[in-house]
C-alpha cells in the first residue's frame, strides 16, 4: 500500500470523525478535572483521593462535598443531616445556641468589611459605626444561607477519638431557592456534648487554625485600584467530610477570586485534613489547573 493510499485513508477517517462530532448532540467534550500535587503524593489517603479528583468534571466550582468520592476506599459522608426548623421569636427554642452561634462566627470566621455597604468600602476604616452596620450585614447574609429558616446538624467523629459529635453548619452552596441539597458546609461549628452551644475550642483549634489565612481581614487594593474585602471563612469556604481506613478527614477551599485571597496562592488548592485529639494538620494539597 502506498505512502499516498494511507494519508487518503487518514484524510477520510478524520472527515468522518469531525462529521461525527458535530452532529453527536449526546457527546460529551467535557474533560476530567486536571490537577497538580502541592502534598501527599505518598501518602494512601492522598493517593485515594487524587483518584476520585480525576472523575470530577471541569468546572469543577466551589462545591467541593458535592463532588463523587469514591475511590480505593475513601467515601464521603453525607449524613444522616437533621434540620430543625426555627423562628426569630423570642422565645424560639433555639435563641440561645444560634446567638452563640452567631458571635463564634462574627467574632472569629467573618471580615466585617464583607458586610458592609458595597459602594461605599472606600470609606471602610473599621470605625465602631461600621462594624455595626457590618454586623446587620453579616446577619443579613445567614439568614439568606438559611431561606427555609432550618438550622442543619450532621455528626462526624470529627477528632477520631471513637466519640461522634454533632456538628452545626451553614449550607454553603444552595440549589433552587430554598430547596437547599447541598453537603457542601461553610462555618462548621463543633457542639458540647449537650449540643445546646458551640464548643470554642474544639471548633477553633480543628476546624479553624489549620486553614491558611482564615483570620484574614480588611480590604486591598485590586489592581485597577477597586477596594476588595479579603475572604472570610462564613461566606467563603467550602468544607466536606470524608472517611478512610476508619478515620475521618475533612477537605477544604476557598471559593474566592484570586485578589479576595490574602494569599493569592491559595486559589484553587483543595487541601485534605485530619484530627488527632485536638489538633488537625494538613495531610494532602491539590492545584485544581482549571475551574
Amino acid at each position: 500500500m502506498t505512502q499516498r493510499v494511507l494519508h487518503l485513508r487518514l484524510a477520510k477517517v478524520l472527515a468522518r470523525l469531525v462529521v461525527a462530532l458535530a452532529f453527536c448532540s449526546s457527546c460529551s467534550l467535557s474533560s476530567a478535572a486536571d490537577f497538580e500535587f502541592l502534598a501527599g503524593e505518598d501518602v494512601p489517603v492522598c493517593l485515594a483521593y487524587a483518584e476520585s479528583v480525576k472523575t470530577w468534571p471541569t468546572p469543577t466550582g466551589p462545591c467541593i462535598a458535592d463532588l463523587p468520592l469514591a475511590a480505593h476506599g475513601i467515601e464521603r459522608i453525607t449524613g444522616p443531616i437533621q434540620k430543625i426548623q426555627f423562628s426569630l421569636a423570642e422565645d424560639d427554642p433555639t435563641v440561645g445556641l444560634r446567638k452563640h452561634a452567631f458571635d463564634f462566627i462574627l467574632r472569629s470566621d467573618s471580615n466585617p468589611a464583607n458586610y458592609f455597604y458595597a459602594d461605599k468600602l472606600d470609606e471602610w476604616r473599621n470605625t465602631e459605626k461600621q462594624r455595626s452596620i457590618a454586623r446587620a450585614g453579616l446577619s443579613a447574609r445567614m439568614e439568606g444561607l438559611s431561606p427555609d429558616f432550618s438550622l442543619r446538624f450532621t455528626v462526624a467523629d470529627i477528632d477520631n477519638d471513637g466519640v461522634n459529635e454533632r456538628i452545626l453548619f451553614q449550607p454553603h452552596c444552595v440549589s433552587g431557592g430554598n430547596v437547599i441539597s447541598t453537603i457542601t458546609m461553610a462555618s462548621p461549628l463543633v457542639l458540647n456534648s449537650h449540643g445546646d452551644v458551640v464548643d470554642v475550642e474544639r471548633t477553633a483549634s480543628i476546624l479553624r487554625r489549620p486553614i491558611r489565612n482564615s483570620k484574614a481581614r480588611g480590604i486591598r487594593a485590586t489592581p485597577d485600584g477597586r477596594p476588595q474585602p479579603l475572604a472570610d471563612i462564613i461566606s467563603h469556604s467550602a468544607f466536606g467530610l470524608l472517611r478512610f481506613e476508619g478515620k475521618t478527614y475533612f477537605d477544604f477551599r476557598w471559593d474566592a477570586s484570586q485578589a479576595a485571597l490574602s494569599d493569592p496562592s491559595d486559589f484553587r488548592v483543595v487541601r485534605v485534613f485530619v484530627a488527632a485529639g485536638r489538633v488537625s494538620r494538613a495531610v494532602c494539597a491539590f492545584r485544581l489547573k482549571a475551574d
